[in-house]
């Protein structure tokens, strides 16, 4: 089987796409120090209600190049009874917009594509969480989180989802089926469906989004120095997209946008890109 591969850069980082048509992978480096950065913008689990339909990432598809990026597509099988079609494109200078669309043959409840991220250390995570009353933000509604290991979240993903409906989804017993049982804690809701992995002393950051009606929650890793803690050096970002029932017959799309920049961890910079990213 022969290999589709896109390579692409911007004024920060150099990457690749991978397929072979049994996997997709990706790969980052920061063009400034040369040094590998991660693993970025892969279709990891097919979750809905009613079952686990596998690992995207890991699944047969055709992919093909483009002048700007790389489309991939999931034909529907048994296990995942809905075709699957991803573009993944360089949109901006500093960004990547990938387009999903979903067209299911059976009934899908609370169909969910959870899109994953991997980076090196010394990357570092954060999102924002909607603001509480008594807190002052720089951006007006939008307190950074970044989450830092804790007794009552240890060995746990930490999850900012959209509402309550959102927080039930986590927990509906979707990620204690197929591979890698774990768990997810729901914490306050998000912001915005935005997460982030910066260097500190380079200042690159990695900037992942959505629109509010596109993803239902994100996700990461808590950040922890201790040795044995395997969740705490996982250093994974996630998105959660859909978290509604797509009928049999319909055609679902969502949209995603990665920057790529050297904002670090500035608030307003993020909330800048992600106004940028809703106007398009």
């Amino acid at each position: 089987m022969s290999s589709t591969i896109w390579n692409f850069e911007t004024e920060h980082v150099t990457g690749r796409f991978f397929s072979d048509g049994l996997a997709l992978k990706s790969t980052i480096n920061d063009r400034k120090t040369g040094d590998e950065v991660g693993e970025i913008l892969l279709p990891y689990r097919l979750l809905s209600r009613s079952g686990w339909h596998g690992e995207a990432r890991d699944m047969p598809h055709t992919a093909r190049l483009l002048d700007d990026g790389i489309e991939c597509e999931w034909p529907s099988t048994v296990s995942h009874p809905a075709t699957l079609r991803i573009t993944t494109r360089l949109a901006l200078p500093h960004a990547i917009d990938i387009e999903v669309e979903v067209r299911a043959d059976a009934t899908l409840p609370d169909y969910e594509l959870f899109y994953s991220c991997y980076f090196r250390r010394p990357m570092c995570g954060g999102g924002y969480v909607a603001s509480l009353p008594r807190e002052q933000p720089t951006v007006p509604g939008w307190t950074q989180v970044v989450p830092q290991s804790a007794d009552f979240y240890r060995e746990m993903y930490v999850a900012f989802p959209r509402d309550e409906r959102a927080a039930a989804l986590i927990c509906d017993g979707r990620w204690q089926r197929g591979r890698h049982f774990t768990r997810f804690l729901p914490c306050r809701y998000h912001a915005a469906p935005l997460g982030f992995y910066w260097n500190n002393t380079t200042s690159l950051c990695a900037l992942l989004m959505a629109p509010p009606e596109d993803a239902y929650s994100v996700s990461m890793a808590y950040q922890t120095t201790e040795e044995r803690d395997d969740v705490g050096h996982h250093n994974s970002l996630y998105i959660s997209l859909f978290g509604r029932d797509i009928h049999a017959g319909e055609t679902a799309r969502a949209r995603l946008r990665m920057v790529l920049d050297r904002s670090g961890c500035d608030p307003t910079a993020h909330h800048g890109h992600y106004r940028a990213f809703l106007d398009t």
